[in-house]
């Protein structure tokens, strides 16, 4: 971490629900891995809802999550890594 240098690619990623929401990224701090959620079925092919019915089952499932990567899949079961920093 010491040598750790903010560049182009460097950001601030949004909290919601007080969950760290990682999208199309990885955290640059350590962490322990909790558990995978996914959701199958959603009414609507949007992410706002997607995303969010996806937090609260992690919220659920895991209540000392700290963060969640998410990783969707065009056409597939979308689902996310719900993590605690080190």
């Amino acid at each position: 971490m010491d040598n750790y240098r903010v560049s182009k690619k460097t950001a601030e990623v949004f909290t919601i629900e007080n969950l760290k929401v990682f999208t199309d990224c990885e955290p640059v701090l350590e962490y322990e891995y909790l558990g995978t959620v996914s959701k199958i079925f959603a009414l609507s092919g949007q992410y706002e809802p997607l995303r969010n019915a996806i937090i609260q089952k992690a919220k659920k499932n895991y209540p000392t999550a700290e963060g969640i990567i998410f990783h969707f899949v065009n056409g597939g079961i979308d689902k996310a890594d719900v993590i605690k920093f080190k």
